[in-house]
């Protein structure tokens, strides 16, 4: 017991220093993050330690990407402290640029974070690519299909005018995955893809990588995993570089769970 506290306590303050915002003992801290605590100590009290433990592995990943982030750039992390404190409604948003940053910055990639499109990746020859994020979700469980809201986000991303070949589009689709497995209407990573595919067809962008957190049971860990859908006429540029990071997937796993979020 006092072991959990002490570790919840120690993450809630982490946060709240990362994020710029306050944690007040019994109260708790400002923002989604606060309300993803709360819940951790409501499963907590009713002993439901594999939710519990679940949630805390979330907020800690969180905590070690924008760890990441500090030590690249103090500046970085005031940008995003400042997306987190007055655009909270955008959450899904925050949390994969978050994430893309933290990417970058583990694989040494050279980046710069702009606003339109979201990343300029640079190369060692001078030349550019970039990176536009974006995220899918629900907002209540559904009784159909949803893979019309991955749809929605990639057609509500390619006809951006600042896109190119040479852009990725990179997509959280955490929400949408856990609530196909929620709801028992299965999607297909065939059709995933497929949906991509005819959002991308005749759009000026390069390629859609599509992220989503899953917990391996069996392991207990925690991974970050992608479905890349590459389009017609992608710039060498930006294949090479989606080759480098982004190779085919060689293991499955079989008995695991999809988080709400990331």
């Amino acid at each position: 017991m006092l072991d959990f506290i002490f570790y919840y306590s120690q993450l809630a303050l982490t946060l709240a220093r990362l994020l710029g915002v306050r944690f007040v003992p019994g109260k708790g801290l400002e923002g989604v993050v606060g309300k993803v605590l709360a819940q951790v100590m409501i499963y907590h009290n009713s002993q439901n330690f594999e939710f519990r433990n679940r949630e805390l592995t979330r907020l800690s990943l969180l905590a070690s990407e924008l760890t990441d982030i500090e030590a690249h750039s103090s500046a970085l992390l005031a940008k995003f402290r400042n997306v987190y404190r007055y655009n909270r409604a955008d959450y899904y948003g925050f949390r994969i640029e978050v994430a893309t940053a933290s990417f970058f910055i583990r694989r040494n990639i050279d980046f710069d974070k702009t606003e339109s499109p979201d990343y300029v990746v640079n190369r060692s020859n001078g030349e550019q690519m970039f990176v536009e994020c974006g995220s899918a979700h629900l907002n209540k469980a559904q009784n159909r299909s949803v893979g019309y809201k991955i749809s929605s986000a990639v057609a509500g991303k390619v006809k951006l005018p600042y896109l190119n070949l040479r852009t990725a589009l990179f997509v959280d689709v955490t929400n949408v995955i856990h609530h196909t497995l929620a709801s028992q209407n299965y999607l297909q990573q065939s059709e995933i893809e497929a949906l991509v595919r005819t959002e991308m067809r005749g759009q000026p962008i390069g390629a859609t990588v599509l992220f989503f957190y899953m917990l391996d049971k069996d392991k207990d860990y925690f991974s970050h995993n992608s479905i890349r859908v590459d389009n017609e006429g992608i710039d060498p540029l930006l294949l090479g570089f989606l080759d480098e990071q982004f190779p085919e997937p060689v293991d499955e796993v079989s008995n695991y769970t999809i988080p709400n979020a990331g």
